[in-house]
């Protein structure tokens, strides 16, 4: 969700990133100061994003064409959606999305 960070107004974005490359899984905790579409976008590298739900409050946000981009299979990612995801994935709430501003 997002959330008032400071006295200036400043907007920010706590989500969890999987990353799945050269045998080793990370999930890292990362902090988007002033949130927007793009940025999420660009922190995937996607030109596409796909969101898949996997609960009511939790989707995957991925790259749609990661198979094309001949990104590794994410493992945690895959685990958890139930079928194949490559490239890096941000877990998010559903909600957020409609609070993320498209620039």
């Amino acid at each position: 969700t997002i959330k008032e960070r400071d006295m200036n107004g400043m907007r920010s974005l706590v989500l969890t990133m999987l990353r799945d490359g050269n045998g080793a899984e990370v999930a890292e905790v990362v902090e988007i100061v002033d949130p927007t579409f793009t940025k999420l976008r660009n922190i995937i590298g996607a030109d596409i994003v796909e969101y898949i739900q996997l609960s009511s409050d939790t989707s995957l946000m991925v790259d749609e064409e990661g198979i094309l981009k001949d990104r590794p299979i994410n493992h945690m990612a895959t685990r958890l959606a139930g079928h194949i995801i490559v490239g890096d994935a941000l877990i998010i709430n559903p909600e957020s999305i409609d609070e993320i501003p498209y620039e």
